[in-house]
């Protein structure tokens, strides 16, 4: 409808009988009246070092966020840049080392959102990160044994000023998970 307004009645998705009144809206699926654009730079960054002490893996993948438009009014066509908000931080990456020594082997990953503000009101977000650790053993034939920690520092959500999820589709809710697995492959 907002997309019918803002184009004096001429949207094709809406039809109107001889009077005007909306009989009928063949509503698809619309990210909005108006072309966006949205530009970044990805970044990944890996490499393997082999020692007398083992084998080191490291791996790095960023995305840099420079333009990300989307409508401030549904089908009004005014423009606005999500970038350094809610949702869109401007840095998004992770990080992760893995060392192996014969059958051993250990893991060690962060996830990292950049900070960023709400669109509607004055609130700022801190950047956010999780650690997640793991060690194991190959046994051969017999499987593989691991334990591992989620959420290592047992980071909280973020959270808005009134103590509800700032962004659940971002942030995970889960506290620290402690897990132990046991692979046979047959």
């Amino acid at each position: 409808m907002n997309v019918d307004f803002n184009t004096g009645g001429n949207n094709p998705a809406v039809q109107r009988d001889s009077n005007g009144l909306v009989i009928e809206i063949s509503a698809g699926f619309q990210n909005g009246g108006t072309e966006f654009n949205y530009n970044g730079v990805d970044y990944q960054v890996s490499g393997m070092f082999e020692t007398d002490f083992g084998e080191f893996r490291v791996s790095m993948n960023a995305t840099q966020y420079m333009t990300y438009e989307y409508e401030l009014t549904y089908g009004g066509g005014d423009l606005a840049d999500a970038i350094g908000t809610l949702g869109t931080p401007e840095w998004k990456s992770n990080a992760a080392v893995s060392y192996n020594l014969d059958k051993f082997f250990a893991n060690l990953a962060i996830d990292y959102i950049g900070e960023s503000g709400d669109r509607v009101s004055d609130e700022q977000y801190d950047s956010w990160h999780m650690l997640n650790a793991s060690v194991g053993y190959d046994l051969d034939k017999m499987g593989t044994f691991k334990i591992g920690v989620n959420n290592l520092t047992d980071e909280d959500p973020l959270l808005n000023q009134f103590g509800s999820m700032a962004d659940e589709n971002q942030y995970p809710i889960t506290g620290r998970v402690v897990y132990a697995d046991y692979t046979l492959e047959f």
